[in-house]
C-alpha cells in the first residue's frame, strides 16, 4: 500500500469531558469543492483529516486503503469520535447541535446513519424509488474503525459488526452529485465502465440519469446545507471514462432488479417505464405488458395502464379484466368496472364492484361487503338521515368500556355538512345513542370485541368517500382539519399524516404527552422527521394494498402504513391536527408510557428471539429526537425541567421495553427448545410452540411453527387450525398460505382452500407468495383460469423472480399458448444464468 499525503488541521479543542470528533475525507478530481465542504464541517468538529489522492499513478484508486489511511491517522490525532464525508457532501445545520447528545457515552458503541439526499437542484432532492431510501453510517466512535471494509466500489466506510448498535440519526447528508445532469451522466458512465458485470450492484446504473417520473422534495427551509452556494459546474471525477472500460447498458437481470426495488420503494412509475422498455422490446410478450398496466395503476398513472394493455377481447385474461377495471373506476367509469367485476368469481374482482357500486350501495343490506368482516355475523346498523355524501369518510373507532364516541363525532360533524361519518363501536350489540348526532352518522354496533384493524376494515367497507380517515372515540378534531384533508389530497396526496396535540396544553401532563407521548408527531416535526399516523388515504390504495390485519392487538397501523409506503410515501400536514385525551396525572401517564412501550416492542422481531440491542437501539434514537423536538420548540419549558422529565420518562420507557424483553427471550427459549424436538418428536415439539405462542400470542412465526409441528405429527386439523391463527396477523406470509393450502388439500377440502386463498388476497393482494399460494388452491379446485389470474398476480408483484414466470407458463400451456409459455421460460432461463454467473463472480445478490 502507497503511502498517502494527508493533513490534519485543528478547528478547536474539546472542552473538558467533551469528546473528541475528527471529519475524514480525500480528494482528487474533486479538490475544488474542499474549501466549502471545511466551511461545512467546521462548526460540528474539533479537527479534520484530508488525503491528497491528486498524485495517484491509476484512473482511479481503491478506496479501502485510502479509508483505512484517514482512520489510522484520525485515531493518531486523538479522536473519540470519526465523521466520514465525501467533498461533494454537506450536511444539515442541525449537526452542530445535536452532536453532544449523538456522541454521549454509551455502554455499546452507537454507530449514526445518516439520511443520503441526492441533491437534483439547491431547493430539493430526488425521494421515488430506491433514491428516497439512502442512507449512510458515517458518524461513529474511533474503535469500531479497527475492522477495515474490503469492497473496491460502492463500499461502506467500515464494515458491519453485530458488536454495535445502528441508529437512524434523522439528520440530512446532501450529495451534489445530481444537481448537473452531465454528472448524473457522467457517474453513470463511470460507474458501467468500472463495473462491467454489475457486481457491485444488482440494480445497475442506467437508474442514475434516468429522470422519467421522478417525484423531488424540496429541502425546508430550517435544514438547508452551509454554505448555500452552487458548487462549480465541473464533473469532479475523471473526464475520460473510455480509459477506465466499455459502456454498456444495464442487462436484463438489473432491470428486472430494477423495476423490483422502485416498485417496492414508491417508485411503481418509473419501474412501469422500465418494464413498458422491455415489452417494447418484445412486441408479442402480452405478459410483460400486464405487468406494465399493474404498475402503471401503482404509480396513480391510469391512462398509461389502458393504453399499454392487450387491446380488449371477450375471452381476454382475468387479471387484465382486473387491471381494466381498476383504471375505468380510477377515471370517473364505474360502469366499466362494474362490466370487468361481473367476468369472473374472484374475490378481488367482487370487491373491485363493490367499490364500483359505493354511491348506490345499501349499507343496511344483509350482503353488504362489511359483514363479511363481522365475525359473530350479529352485528346491527342505522343509517343517519342526514350523513354527509362528499369526499371524505371518517371512520370512529369505538369499543365498548372504553371512552364515549360522542365529543369525536360531534368534533367532526361541526365541521363540515358533507363529510361522511360512520361510528364502528365492537363489544356491544346495542347501537350506540348519540342524541340529536344521530342523524348525522352511520352507526354499526358489532357484538363481539375487535381489535382496531378489523373496526377499521368494517368503516371502508361502510363508507362511500373517496378519502378515508379515521379517528379514535379518545380523540377530538382541531378546527381546520376535514378541509386541511382534503386540499392536501386534492393537491395529489394518496396518504396525509398529521400531528397530535396534547388536550391540556402548558401543564405538566401537556408537555409530557407532547414531549414523549407522542415526540415525533409534534407540529414542529418536519416531512422526513415525522413519525406518519393519524393518517388519511385514498381509497384506490386499498385495491392496490389490501387491508388492516384483523388480528393485530397494536401496531395494526405500523404494518399497514409499510405497505402504503411502498406504493406511495405520505405527506405530512402539520395543520391538521388532533387533541387526544391525556393521562390524568404523573402516576397514570408513566404507566401509561411503560404499557405503550412494552406492547409496541413485541412487533417485528423474529422467532429467534429480540437483537441484543434493540432496547439500545430505540432509547437512542427517542434521546435524540426529544432533543431535536425540544430545540425546535420556542414555547418549551427550560431545559433543567427536561432533563428531569425526560428522565422520568426515559426510565418508564426502558422498563416497558425490559417487560417486552422478558417475554420475547422467554418465548424465544421455548422455540428453540421446540424446534430441537421438531425432527424426532413433532407432538411434543408443538405443545412448545404453543407455550412460545402463549407468551407471545401476537409473532406469527410461533403459529406457523406450532402448525408445521402438528402437520408432522400428522394432526391435519389441528394444524390447519394453527395455520388460520398466523394468517389472522400475517396474511400476506405465503409460505404460510401455501402450507395451510396443501394441509386443506390433503383433507380432500380443495373448496375451502381455494375460498381461504381468496378471502386473504383481499387483505394482503401485494404479495407473490400469497398470489403463488392462492394459483395453486384454485388448480386443486378445478379453476384454471382464476388461478392463471393469480399466476399474473404474482409475475406483477415479482417480475424478477424466475419461480413466477414458469408459474404462468404452466398455464400458457394448459391453454395452448405457446408463443407466450416460450415468452416466460427464456427469460426465467435468462434470470436464473444470470444469477449463477454472479454467484460465481462474486458479485452482490440481488
Amino acid at each position: 500500500m502507497r503511502d498517502f499525503p494527508l493533513t490534519i488541521t485543528e478547528f478547536r479543542r474539546p472542552a473538558r469531558g467533551e469528546p473528541k470528533v475528527v471529519a475524514v475525507y480525500s480528494f482528487r478530481y474533486d479538490a475544488s469543492l474542499v474549501p466549502d465542504l471545511v466551511e461545512n464541517i467546521r462548526p460540528f468538529v474539533h479537527a479534520a483529516v484530508a488525503l491528497d489522492d491528486r498524485g495517484a499513478d491509476v484512473t482511479m484508486s481503491d478506496e479501502p486503503p485510502r479509508r483505512a489511511a484517514l482512520h489510522a491517522a484520525a485515531r493518531a490525532a486523538g479522536a473519540d469520535w470519526i465523521l466520514a464525508v465525501d467533498p461533494d457532501e454537506r450536511f444539515e445545520p442541525a449537526l452542530a447541535r445535536l452532536m453532544p447528545a449523538l456522541t454521549a457515552p454509551t455502554d455499546r458503541p452507537i454507530l449514526w446513519r445518516f439520511r443520503f439526499r441526492e441533491l437534483f437542484s439547491m431547493e430539493a432532492w430526488r425521494s421515488d424509488g430506491v433514491w428516497g431510501g439512502k442512507t449512510k453510517v458515517i458518524l461513529y466512535p474511533a474503535e469500531t474503525t479497527l475492522k477495515p471494509t474490503k469492497e473496491t466500489l460502492h463500499g461502506a466506510w467500515i464494515r458491519y459488526d453485530p458488536r454495535w448498535i445502528y441508529v437512524d440519526s434523522g439528520l440530512n447528508l446532501y450529495h451534489l452529485r445530481h444537481i448537473s445532469p452531465r454528472r448524473a451522466d457522467h457517474r453513470r458512465e463511470t460507474y458501467a465502465a468500472v463495473d462491467p458485470g454489475r457486481l457491485h450492484q444488482a440494480i445497475g446504473y442506467d437508474y442514475l440519469s434516468d429522470l422519467r417520473a421522478a417525484c423531488y422534495d424540496p429541502i425546508p427551509a430550517n435544514r438547508r446545507f452551509l454554505p448555500d452556494r452552487q458548487p462549480d459546474d465541473g464533473l469532479w471525477a475523471v473526464t475520460d471514462t473510455a480509459k477506465i472500460g466499455r459502456i454498456d447498458p444495464d442487462p436484463l437481470d438489473c432491470r428486472l432488479n430494477r423495476i423490483i426495488s422502485f416498485r417496492q420503494r414508491a417508485g411503481a412509475a418509473q419501474a412501469a417505464h422500465v418494464t413498458a422498455d422491455l415489452a417494447a422490446a418484445s412486441p408479442g410478450d402480452d405478459d410483460l405488458r400486464l405487468v406494465a398496466a399493474a404498475l402503471h395503476l401503482r404509480g396513480q398513472d391510469p391512462h398509461a395502464a389502458l393504453a399499454i394493455l392487450p387491446q380488449e377481447t371477450s375471452d381476454e385474461p382475468f387479471f387484465a379484466s382486473w387491471l381494466r377495471g381498476r383504471a375505468h373506476l380510477a377515471l370517473g367509469d364505474p360502469a366499466a368496472a362494474r362490466k370487468a367485476a361481473d367476468r369472473a368469481p374472484i374475490r378481488l374482482l367482487a370487491a373491485l364492484g363493490a367499490d364500483a357500486n359505493r354511491e348506490r350501495a345499501d349499507f343496511t343490506a344483509p350482503d353488504s361487503l362489511w359483514r363479511a368482516h363481522d365475525p359473530g355475523g350479529l352485528a346491527t346498523i342505522a343509517e343517519g338521515a342526514r350523513n354527509g355524501t362528499g369526499p371524505l369518510s371518517v371512520v370512529v373507532i369505538s369499543h365498548n368500556g372504553g371512552p364515549s364516541p360522542r365529543d369525536a363525532v360531534a368534533s367532526v360533524a361541526a365541521q363540515s355538512d358533507a363529510t361522511e361519518i360512520v361510528l364502528v363501536r365492537s363489544g356491544d350489540p346495542e347501537l350506540p345513542d348519540l342524541g340529536p348526532l344521530n342523524d348525522r352518522v352511520r352507526r354499526i354496533a358489532i357484538a363481539t370485541p375487535l381489535f382496531v384493524g378489523a373496526a377499521r376494515n368494517i368503516g371502508i367497507c361502510a363508507s362511500r368517500g373517496e378519502i378515508l380517515a379515521f379517528l379514535a372515540g379518545d380523540c377530538r378534531i382541531e378546527p381546520g382539519w376535514t378541509e386541511g384533508r382534503l386540499a392536501r389530497h386534492e393537491a395529489g396526496a394518496l396518504s396525509v399524516s398529521t400531528p397530535v396535540l396534547p388536550e391540556r396544553p402548558g401543564t405538566l401532563i401537556g408537555h409530557l404527552t407532547a414531549r414523549h407521548g407522542f415526540a415525533r408527531r409534534d407540529p414542529w416535526m418536519t416531512q422526513d422527521l415525522a413519525s406518519h399516523y393519524g393518517r388519511s388515504y385514498a381509497r384506490s390504495l386499498f385495491a392496490e394494498v389490501g387491508l388492516f390485519i384483523p388480528g393485530l392487538r397494536v401496531i395494526e397501523d405500523t404494518e399497514f402504513n409499510a405497505r402504503v409506503d411502498a406504493v406511495a410515501r405520505p405527506v405530512w400536514a402539520p395543520e391538521i391536527a388532533v387533541r387526544h385525551k391525556d393521562p390524568q396525572n404523573l402516576v397514570t401517564f408513566m404507566a401509561d408510557l411503560r404499557r405503550r412501550a412494552d406492547r409496541g416492542a413485541t412487533y417485528g422481531h423474529s422467532p429467534g428471539g429480540p437483537q441484543p440491542d434493540w432496547i439500545e437501539r430505540r432509547m437512542a434514537l427517542h434521546r435524540v429526537i426529544v432533543d431535536r423536538v425540544a430545540a425546535d420548540d420556542p414555547e418549551g419549558p427550560p431545559g433543567w425541567f427536561r432533563q428531569r422529565m425526560g428522565a422520568l420518562a426515559n426510565r418508564a420507557r426502558a422498563l416497558g421495553l425490559a417487560d417486552a424483553d422478558k417475554r420475547l427471550r422467554a418465548a424465544a427459549a421455548a422455540y428453540r427448545a421446540a424446534s430441537a424436538l421438531l425432527p424426532t418428536r413433532p407432538a411434543e415439539a408443538a405443545a412448545g410452540f404453543a407455550k412460545a405462542a402463549s407468551l407471545m400470542p401476537q409473532m406469527a412465526a410461533y403459529h406457523t411453527a406450532q402448525a408445521r409441528a402438528h402437520k408432522a405429527a400428522g394432526e391435519p386439523e389441528a394444524a390447519v387450525t394453527a395455520f388460520e391463527t398466523a394468517l389472522a396477523l400475517a396474511p400476506g406470509d405465503g409460505q404460510a398460505v401455501e402450507a395451510m393450502v396443501k394441509a386443506l388439500i390433503e383433507l380432500d377440502r380443495s373448496e375451502q382452500a381455494h375460498a381461504r386463498a381468496e378471502a386473504l388476497t383481499v387483505l394482503a393482494p401485494d404479495s407473490y407468495l400469497l398470489a403463488r399460494a392462492a394459483a395453486e388452491a384454485a388448480i386443486a379446485a378445478g379453476r384454471p383460469r382464476i388461478a392463471l389470474f393469480h399466476a399474473h398476480r404474482a409475475l406483477a408483484i415479482n417480475v424478477a423472480r424466475p419461480e413466477n414466470h414458469l408459474l404462468v407458463e404452466r398455464f400458457h400451456i394448459r391453454t395452448g399458448a405457446t408463443a407466450l409459455a416460450d415468452c416466460r421460460r427464456r427469460m426465467a432461463e435468462d434470470i436464473r444464468a444470470a444469477a449463477d454467473r454472479r454467484a460465481a463472480a462474486g458479485g452482490r445478490a440481488t
